[in-house]
């Protein structure tokens, strides 16, 4: 009954005799892919030295000094990671639209920057 439903083919976990680096080597030398590599690697670089350059002196100066309002700054920060992102991207998409900036690499840095630094802090 199996066999007729299976066919007569075995299944094995890693079909390691159709194993063959045509595909990445396909990919891996086609232009339009390296481009977009290059941009992805730029973007997610400028966002990881966006991040870690705010982040780090904000979670330095929550943690070190007590200054005016410092119950409410931190009140704030763990409130800001309650909510959920898609209210965030929609504030900050209509910003953008404001300002001009939909369709540029300034929108493409600060849009994850936005999400990931309440947690960064």
């Amino acid at each position: 009954m199996n066999d007729e439903i299976l066919g007569v083919r075995e299944l094995h976990l890693l079909p390691l005799d159709h194993l063959t680096a045509e595909n990445y080597t396909a990919v891996l030398t086609n232009d339009t892919f390296q481009l977009y590599f290059i941009n992805s690697t730029i973007i997610v670089v400028a966002v990881t030295l966006l991040t870690l350059g705010v982040g780090i002196p904000a979670t330095c100066s929550v943690n070190r000094f007590k200054y005016p309002g410092h119950k409410y700054t931190v009140l704030g920060l763990i409130s800001s990671q309650t909510l959920p992102l898609v209210l965030v991207f929609i504030t900050f998409f209509t910003v953008m639209f404001r300002l001009g900036q939909v369709d540029t690499h300034i929108r493409l840095v600060f849009a994850p920057s936005t999400g990931v630094l309440p947690f960064a802090v």
